[in-house]
């Protein structure tokens, strides 16, 4: 009668009764009550998929009990039991998917009680199901219903809690002439030596002490119980503080380490809870480390069953007996089809009924107050061995930091267990992972900003970066000194025509990429602010730089394509707005890299074996498609100035053709990039080698790239002052015009005169005076250096008589002369129109 339908058939059932017309014979009423019947029947079949992790047999036998036992409570609902990952990290993974995508697979699940903070806005507030009655979550143990809280939302409900315990042969200890189990981890690795070498008389796969080392959340467990119990702390402090920078945590690193291969087997490293177990209750260990549920397992072995006991885990003489806090919770999907249904079924699940069962029958200890108030609840069975046989102290269960570091407990989870798996691997130094996990830790909770006593920890040798801020420096007053010739020099015919303003971009962009490198070296605190700068600077200065040089240089080549009389004005706003929405772009598209790769540090620690500082360095990771949006928006900027390099290749005016100057810059930083960044990321693992290349490609490029581009305007500015010291005087007369051209007689001297012409063409502002070298390049002769200067007045064909200078190649000016496109020198003066020569 739970169901709407149900409620209808028995109302409509009662009716007909009361009406007589069940006495009836009438085929009609009987086929309407049949069909309401049977409409009842398939409204019942609601299903609730469960996803339960599944250990043993007995808890399969258990969960089918639950289920029945629901069914009877609730005839329309029934419990599906899908079994979950076994690794709690691969289950933390799947459930985090489920939610992402809304999915409405899951009814109800599981919850680790260290993910209440992550999985909160995926699963339903209990209180507002269960009306907020104090007396539902009341008998549950307060810490832990205060664990299962985000805020105001209750996101589950305690199913039971768990804590590891020290599982010995108690037969073999006896036969070996141990009368109690290890208190100490120096007493553990005594008895467990002379243990595994007397039993490999007759199994030589037999080893004294088996745990969990493989890197998921099991190992962090492992963690902490090594190093509160030497009296390193609990890696972080509720208050917010870590702690796990001292020796006693070193020196639990140390001793975990030095058993593999020695009481431990070498592919501990793969092992997790179930491993261990198989292996101990084969009876091919004397120690292990596990958690309650292996209790049921090793009570019914045959090689353990009636030989084994269970005892605190062991402590150095520093520390204390320490358990990780364990237990898991139900929670119910938000996205689910059947809310109501679900709640029901975590309140019968986390009933005292079902804790009382799942404690007899499976050693889950419960999280109720009531059943922890029964004395008689261990005297059920004094046969086999369960959690009432090991002695706690108060402080023994200690709790993980997943309050202080929520929401990124995973993340420093991983980082914990993933680092210290490199000294179990010994790929690394108990002092160097110490030191690292720290500090990372400590940058986490400080929103990025790397602690005070974490500064000088970088692999980086003094040396190195002293180096590397020399040549930076260099480059600085290199570049410094090309800006001061262009000051210098601002007036010059050679430097107006090369836009000044632009050429000050070009070398402020280079600067910004220079001082990338300083971010590189590490100089400010903070690893988040280090990799943006670091990437920001590098990348706009590349932009202000290369937009700069290209967008200046797109006025010439538009003027130059340009084949219609009409002048193209381009005016230095027009190009500025051009530089701006390139850097712009720049700037969006690092934010699209930022945004998808958030906080993201590559860290690397010293794999050297003697470096007892733990010394770390890291390096700024980006995203694959951030990298793949920053390679394609910056190698469209290239291309776009290879574009403009092969369209103006053919301009013979040094002032204006810079295509192969561009082309050659362009080339340097492809080759480059090319060559050292795939030898950058086989480096990877060695930070000096890596800023080494990094800033060597970075100046190489600025100092060669800046030299391509501004050592030809000044050395042609040098040649002109070197031919106005040795000039010779020379004068020109107007001879006539013709269809062809204008005929004019230089002298030379009264001995020598030489016809020039000049096509008819040409196009000139009148008045203005336009040096010979912006219309050919000329050849030495007899090392004497002369330059032909001239004079066109419009609309008079007037010539003044000037000192006309000009770099003579066998007396061929004619043909030098006639070979000036008068269409392109046009152009690319800007000429107007009405001072042109008809």
């Amino acid at each position: 009668t739970q169901s709407t339908w149900g409620r209808i058939t028995v109302c409509m059932s009662r009716w007909m009764i009361a009406r007589g017309s069940m006495r009836s014979t009438s085929l009609w009423t009987s086929l309407v009550l049949c069909a309401l019947l049977w409409l009842q029947t398939i409204s019942a079949d609601v299903t609730l998929n469960f996803m339960s992790t599944i250990l043993t047999p007995v808890d399969t036998v258990m969960l089918n009990n639950f289920a029945e036992r629901f069914h009877q409570l609730y005839p329309d609902t029934r419990m599906h039991v899908t079994p979950s990952p076994i690794e709690s990290t691969d289950y933390y993974n799947f459930l985090q998917g489920e939610i992402s995508r809304q999915s409405k697979t899951l009814d109800l699940f599981q919850v680790d009680v260290i993910w209440s903070g992550d999985v909160a806005h995926g699963v339903v507030n209990l209180l507002d199901h269960i009306g907020g009655d104090t007396n539902v979550t009341s008998d549950f143990i307060p810490s832990i219903i205060e664990n299962s809280q985000v805020g105001e939302k209750l996101v589950s409900l305690p199913w039971y809690t768990d804590y590891p315990f020290l599982f010995y042969r108690s037969d073999l200890l006896q036969k070996y002439g141990y009368s109690a189990p290890p208190e100490t981890w120096d007493e553990l690795e005594e008895m467990a030596t002379v243990i595994q070498e007397g039993e490999r008389a007759t199994e030589l796969g037999f080893w004294g002490w088996v745990w969990q080392g493989h890197g998921y959340e099991g190992l962090t467990c492992n963690i902490l119980e090594w190093v509160a119990s030497h009296g390193g702390g609990r890696i972080v402090e509720p208050e917010g503080e870590v702690t796990f920078n001292n020796n006693n945590s070193i020196k639990a690193l140390e001793r975990a380490a030095s058993w593999i291969g020695k009481i431990t087997p070498a592919n501990v490293v793969d092992f997790a809870e179930s491993d261990a177990l198989n292996m101990f209750a084969s009876g091919k260990a004397a120690f292990m480390r596990n958690w309650p549920f292996a209790l049921e397992v090793c009570n019914v072995a045959a090689e353990t069953k009636g030989k084994f006991n269970i005892t605190m885990l062991p402590r150095d003489t520093q520390g204390v007996h320490a358990g990780t806090l364990g237990g898991w919770n139900l929670a119910a999907n938000r996205f689910g089809k059947n809310i109501d249904d679900s709640v029901a079924l975590i309140e019968y699940l986390t009933s005292v009924e079902v804790q009382r069962a799942r404690f007899l029958n499976g050693s889950y200890p419960p999280v109720s107050l009531t059943l922890a108030e029964e004395h008689d609840l261990c005297a059920h069975d004094r046969i086999n061995v369960s959690i009432c046989d090991a002695k706690l102290n108060s402080d023994y269960i200690v709790a993980r930091p997943s309050t202080v570091l929520a929401p990124n407990y995973g993340e420093a989870s991983r980082l914990i267990w993933t680092t210290v798996g490199q000294v179990l691997y010994s790929r690394l130094s108990a002092a160097a992972a110490v030191r690292s996990i720290a500090c990372q830790l400590g940058a986490q909770l400080n929103g990025g900003v790397l602690p005070k006593t974490c500064l000088t920890m970088h692999e980086l040798s003094s040396g190195v970066v002293l180096a590397a801020s020399i040549l930076c420096v260099v480059v600085y007053v290199y570049l410094i000194g090309i800006a001061a010739l262009l000051a210098f020099h601002h007036q010059h015919p050679v430097i107006v025509r090369s836009s000044p303003v632009f050429c000050w971009c070009i070398l402020f962009g280079a600067c910004l990429s220079c001082s990338s490198i300083f971010m590189n070296a590490r100089l400010i605190d903070s690893l988040v602010l280090q990799c943006w700068l670091q990437d920001w600077l590098l990348f706009i200065g590349f932009a202000g730089c290369f937009g700069s040089l290209f967008a200046k240089y797109e006025r010439v080549a538009r003027l130059y394509t340009n084949r219609s009389l009409r002048p193209v004005n381009v005016s230095n706003s027009t190009i500025f707005m051009r530089v701006c929405l390139i850097v712009v772009c720049e700037i969006i598209v690092l934010c699209l890299d930022k945004a998808i790769q958030q906080f993201n540090l590559d860290l690397m620690v010293s794999s050297d074996e003697n470096d007892v500082n733990g010394t770390i360095s890291y390096s700024c990771s980006s995203s694959t498609i951030g990298l793949v949006l920053i390679v394609c928006y910056n190698g469209w900027v290239l291309l776009w100035g290879c574009v403009l390099a092969w369209q103006t290749r053919k301009i013979q005016f040094l002032n204006f053709n810079e295509s192969k100057h561009i082309a050659l810059s362009v080339w340097i930083l492809a080759v480059t990039a090319l060559v050292m960044v795939p030898v950058m990321s086989g480096l990877s693992s060695q930070p000096n080698a890596v800023f080494v290349l990094r800033s060597f490609v970075i100046l190489f490029d600025a100092f060669t790239i800046m030299s391509v581009i501004f050592i030809p305007k000044f050395h042609i500015i040098w040649k002109e002052s070197q031919v106005k010291k040795k000039s010779v005087g020379f004068s020109a007369s107007h001879v006539g015009s013709s269809s062809q051209g204008i005929e004019l007689a230089v002298v030379k001297d009264s001995s020598h005169t030489m016809p020039v012409s000049l096509p008819v063409s040409l196009h000139f502002k009148g008045g203005e005076e336009i040096s010979a070298l912006d219309l050919v390049e000329l050849q030495h002769t007899r090392g004497v250096v002369e330059v032909l200067r001239y004079k066109v007045r419009s609309l008079a064909f007037q010539l003044w008589s000037e000192k006309l200078r000009y770099r003579l190649l066998r007396q061929e000016t004619e043909d030098v002369t006639k070979s000036v496109s008068s269409e392109r020198l046009g152009q690319l003066g800007q000429l107007d129109e009405k001072s042109e020569v008809s």
